[in-house]
């Protein structure tokens, strides 16, 4: 028995596990074939909203970018992932969504210094810097360390806001829209320095 985030699976038309949903599902595998085969799925999440036609593609955007966090071993991110399906499901805001995901893996795979310290020199940030971005660590750093001004300090108290809050603080939050823009756009302008064939899928979060 495995436990599994299903995408699309069926067998002859008999087994159906909608994308999006969330399960168990109960696999076969004879020692002289490549692939498993799907016996039987029990959906205990199934979001019809996310199969709309309003939310189809920006549901599939998320699970290309979870499907690339997954080849890093993120711990608990399938717990997460679940979260912010069911968020998308319950028509919260998917750029927010999609801010706290990025966050989330970077968070979990980077120097843990956040937005407070620098990764490369360890000086702690004021409250007014303005952040450079080093192009080996792909995060942000102080402007010593980088003369390539991007993340200002607005946006920077936003993202800090976004790590150590809650997920109902962060939906009631609100935040100048311009800010908010240039958050979502740091966040896309991190993942195409990690991998720019994720281009695709950010044109529609």
């Amino acid at each position: 028995k495995i436990f599994a985030k299903g995408y699309r699976a069926e067998k002859n038309g008999r087994i159906d596990f909608p994308l999006f949903s969330t399960g168990k599902i109960f696999l076969y595998k004879r020692e002289t074939e490549k692939y498993y085969t799907l016996q039987d799925a029990d959906i205990e999440v199934y979001r019809k909203n996310s199969l709309s036609a309003f939310l189809f593609l920006k549901s599939s955007a998320f699970s290309a970018l979870i499907k690339y966090f997954s080849f890093y071993n993120v711990s608990a991110l399938y717990d997460v992932s679940n979260k912010i399906f069911d968020f998308l499901d319950s028509d919260k805001n998917s750029k927010v969504c999609f801010v706290m995901l990025s966050e989330f893996f970077f968070s979990s795979i980077q120097s843990q210094k956040g937005y407070n310290f620098c990764p490369l020199c360890n000086r702690k940030y004021t409250d007014d810097e303005v952040l450079g971005f080093s192009e080996v660590l792909k995060e942000p750093c102080c402007l010593s360390c980088s003369n390539k001004p991007i993340l200002s300090n607005q946006v920077r108290k936003y993202l800090n806001f976004i790590n150590n809050s809650s997920s109902d603080e962060i939906f009631d939050a609100i935040i100048d829209e311009k800010i908010f823009e240039k958050c979502v756009n740091f966040e896309k302008f991190r993942l195409l320095k990690m991998n720019n064939k994720l281009s695709r899928d950010l044109e529609f979060l």
